[in-house]
């Protein structure tokens, strides 16, 4: 699970401590410097950065599309949020038989945002969007606004696609349940983790999925994944869709 916050609260060290005079230019640049970090680190520790994100074609990813039997898809995730996904398989076959006997590496599993090595949010990947030709929406016009960033792939068509995504870090964490449907052949979803407001007190997490289209401007039409769900024992079961107000946005197309 990612981290929100690595950063230690640092602590202002007095002028005289640098064995320089409190007056000179270099004392206060290096407590300027102190400050700025420190006001960083607590930005980061509440919820995480936001960073100007560059598109990267994956030219690899890009090759596998061909409209006649496959989809692509978009995952939003961040510092605190990861996802991932897996073709083949419905909740009983995945969670049930193939998770608990398998390393995670000899499952297909495909992990949404992988990362590069560093520390948040000054590496590589925190910084970039893996695209391959999803329509933009409202959601991923906004990223540069937020600390998260997604992924474009491309997925078997008419085959069941699997999808989990996860929230933690710091005093909140959330685990919607997986979702599971069955991607048309040439076209293009997004998803990602939503926050559910349930009553005045109570909130709870959900995974939004949309099928996008572009036809003059891009529609985003909710779709409604069976979930998978644990009973007593701990065994999954896929269940009907859960039905909840989401609004039917479309925007300009670029």
């Amino acid at each position: 699970m990612k981290i929100t916050s690595m950063f230690l609260a640092p602590t202002l060290i007095p002028a005289t401590s640098f064995g320089i005079s409190g007056n000179n230019m270099k004392t206060r640049t290096r407590l300027r410097f102190i400050k700025n970090a420190f006001l960083l680190c607590f930005a980061v520790s509440l919820g995480g950065c936001a960073t100007t994100k560059t598109d990267v074609r994956n030219e690899t990813e890009a090759a596998k599309y061909n409209p006649t039997n496959t989809a692509r898809i978009r995952m939003i995730t961040g510092d605190s949020t990861t996802g991932g996904f897996v073709s083949g398989h419905s909740c009983e076959t995945f969670f049930n038989d193939v998770q608990p006997n398998k390393r995670r590496e000899l499952t297909d599993w495909r992990d949404a945002h992988p990362d590069s090595s560093g520390f948040y949010p000054f590496r590589d990947s925190d910084k970039q969007n893996r695209v391959i030709g999803i329509p933009a929406t409202n959601a991923s016009q906004t990223i540069n606004n937020s600390p998260r960033f997604f992924d474009e792939f491309v997925v078997p068509a008419n085959e069941r696609l699997l999808v989990a995504f996860a929230m933690g870090g710091g005093s909140v964490s959330c685990f919607p349940k997986p979702v599971t449907f069955v991607p048309e052949p040439g076209r293009d979803y997004e998803l990602e983790y939503q926050f559910s407001k349930i009553s005045t007190f109570k909130g709870g997490c959900i995974i939004a999925v949309r099928k996008i289209g572009s036809q003059g401007t891009t529609s985003e039409i909710p779709v409604y994944p069976q979930r998978c769900t644990q009973d007593t024992k701990g065994i999954y079961h896929t269940v009907n869709p859960l039905h909840l107000p989401v609004e039917n946005k479309s925007i300009g197309s670029k």
